[in-house]
């Protein structure tokens, strides 16, 4: 992976992380929240496809990014925690994962922009599994 890189104001966002992760292609995202909230990926690398759901805040209490001090330890280090929570498998995987996961037991399982953004994943990862329909 590529180092994180800061903006021009000297800070790192979540956006520059998820740059340095050097998917091919970060199919779908969404959002929701204002001060807080959580953010959706549907990647691709190689022939893998990745999900990859994360909740921010707006101060150092609520969000790991606010709270990091370095770059050397905390930005690489949250950049990594994030990548190795990202669920990896191929279109079908990814797919039987998604329909079949019992999402009313996450956090994100009643919001309607994550119930909207499965909806999308599925309609896409459908459109890349062999044999699907």
């Amino acid at each position: 992976m590529n180092p994180p890189v800061p903006t021009k104001q000297g800070y790192y966002t979540y956006p520059s992380l998820i740059a340095s992760m050097e998917f091919d292609q970060v199919v779908l995202e969404d959002e929701e929240g204002d001060y807080q909230g959580t953010s959706y990926l549907l990647v691709r690398k190689g022939g893998q496809w990745g999900l990859l759901i994360y909740g921010w805040g707006s101060c150092s209490g609520c969000d790991a990014l606010a709270d990091c001090n370095d770059f050397r330890g905390d930005v690489v280090e949250l950049r990594d925690q994030l990548y190795n929570s990202i669920t990896w498998g191929t279109a079908a995987e990814m797919r039987e994962h998604i329909a079949t996961r019992d999402w009313s037991l996450d956090w994100v399982g009643h919001e309607e922009t994550f119930l909207k953004f499965r909806t999308d994943a599925l309609t896409e990862l459908e459109a890349h599994t062999p044999g699907a329909r």
